[in-house]
């Protein structure tokens, strides 16, 4: 991925599905804010990918921001991404709002985890390789 927005512009032109998942669930916008690639994010979002995709976890794009461990670590870029995604209607996850009441002192009363999403489409190895 390597955050190229011209490399995903062709694989777009060319017809390529900007909600393609993974075996894990994962879509190209959740390993785009997962990398904090931000230039990829707002071309998928202007392409129209779906914001509130959930992986196999129930974890939504807002909810991976920055999550890579070599991520870089400019708070000002997670933050853009995470607007971004907000203006374009994303919501986290039940698991991420409860840890957001959790840490912040409030609680989440009626709160339902999500455990996961059905069936993801795509086939591969969980060998620990990012995925797309």
């Amino acid at each position: 991925m390597n955050g190229h927005p011209e490399v995903f512009r062709l694989l777009i032109d060319r017809r390529a599905c900007v909600d393609i998942r993974g075996v894990r669930g994962r879509t190209p916008l959740h390993m785009a804010a997962y990398y904090c690639m931000e230039a990829v994010v707002r071309l998928l979002i202007d392409l129209g990918c779906d914001v509130n995709a959930r992986t196999n976890d129930g974890e939504t794009p807002l909810d991976v921001i920055g999550g890579w461990s070599k991520a870089p670590e400019d708070l000002s870029l997670r933050e853009r991404i995470e607007h971004m995604l907000l203006q374009a209607g994303a919501a986290g996850s039940s698991a991420r709002l409860a840890e957001t009441e959790i840490e912040s002192g409030t609680e989440a009363e009626g709160l339902e985890i999500e455990s996961g999403v059905e069936g993801a489409v795509g086939e591969g190895g969980g060998n620990g390789a990012a995925e797309t």
